[in-house]
């Protein structure tokens, strides 16, 4: 097999600058427009090994952000270091989000601050389930945000907080209720019943009962 230098593969796959100065990458893009290849069997985006080639590593903790706005981009000149906070004012601040993406698509389920609050259960070690429970979205809702998929932007070194449960005032049941459900659990009343009572679904208390939710709740 022959080797071919990161460097070489990289550069075939760029087109000279357009008559805006960006170089666009004509490769593998992922789903939001960004180039990518593979460097010693690791996917590496490509406007990222174009920082590293022209200017050297990037620090640890930083994106490799656009002045451009254009994913695809890989010029140097067009490329700046940034914090996820950075990058994500920087979004903000140019309405450079897509109609899918976060609370500006007028079905999304979740604000900012929610998606902020299941990354930070996410960290705490919540499982998706409890958190889709947690939220009123169904567990695809959390895969997606769990795997970058959707709401990418927002960043991913949120500070844990400490909160469980009830934190945003959306979950349907309280501290205080679950301990209500547990206890009814406990003397034999079954799901359907306990459903009936607190307006929510036989599966959600089914998922008390089995301690996939709410396990924080003693």
């Amino acid at each position: 097999m022959i080797f071919v230098h990161p460097k070489q593969r990289f550069y075939s796959k760029v087109n000279l600058p357009n008559d805006h100065g960006c170089m666009l990458w004509f490769g593998a893009k992922d789903s939001w427009g960004y180039g990518h290849l593979n460097i010693y069997k690791k996917e590496t985006k490509a406007h990222r090994l174009s920082y590293e080639i022209y200017f050297g590593a990037i620090p640890k903790g930083f994106y490799v952000c656009h002045t451009c706005d254009t994913p695809a981009c890989v010029a140097p000149t067009h490329l700046f270091l940034g914090t996820p906070k950075d990058n994500s004012q920087d979004c903000l601040s140019k309405g450079r989000f897509k109609n899918s993406q976060g609370e500006l698509n007028g079905a999304s389920k979740l604000d900012l601050k929610s998606v902020m609050e299941v990354i930070d259960l996410l960290k705490h070690g919540y499982s998706q389930t409890e958190i889709a429970d947690i939220h009123g979205v169904t567990n695809t809702n959390i895969g997606y945000i769990h795997n970058n998929k959707s709401w990418a932007h927002v960043p991913r070194d949120l500070k844990p907080n400490g909160n469980k449960g009830e934190i945003n005032g959306r979950a349907k049941l309280t501290v205080e209720k679950v301990i209500g459900i547990k206890k009814l659990l406990s003397l034999g009343e079954s799901c359907p019943s306990i459903a009936k009572k607190h307006s929510v679904s036989k599966e959600c208390i089914s998922k008390i009962k089995q301690n996939i939710n709410w396990r924080h709740v003693k």
